[in-house]
């Protein structure tokens, strides 16, 4: 297995377990989007869709930079996203790591 594999593995496994946040992991993901695409097809278009519906959120250092009535505002918005998204992106997701596994 390729570095880049254990790249989107281990991200996927993050994101699953709770550990990565789903914002973040999809930012991540979509530096794989090529090869992405060709493992997961339409499932990686979820990841991607997310990504690109969240790419106005701050997170992580840049979230110094905000004024904290600002960041509340993005974080509720934040989070209602993710509750109609969620168990799309966690499906997506899954089936992605049970592809990957068993190549």
């Amino acid at each position: 297995m390729d570095k880049r594999s254990s790249q989107i593995l281990q991200t996927l496994r993050l994101m699953l377990s709770g550990h990565l946040d789903p914002v973040q992991g999809c930012r991540i993901l979509v530096q794989y989007g090529e090869e992405l695409e060709k493992i997961a097809g339409s499932d990686y278009g979820v990841i991607a869709g997310i990504e690109s519906e969240t790419d106005d959120l701050p997170l992580g250092e840049v979230r110094t930079q905000w004024a904290k009535s600002a960041l509340e505002e993005k974080d509720q918005k934040k989070k209602r996203y993710l509750l109609r998204v969620e168990p799309e992106l966690r499906a997506a997701c899954e089936r992605i790591l049970q592809k990957m596994s068993t190549q």
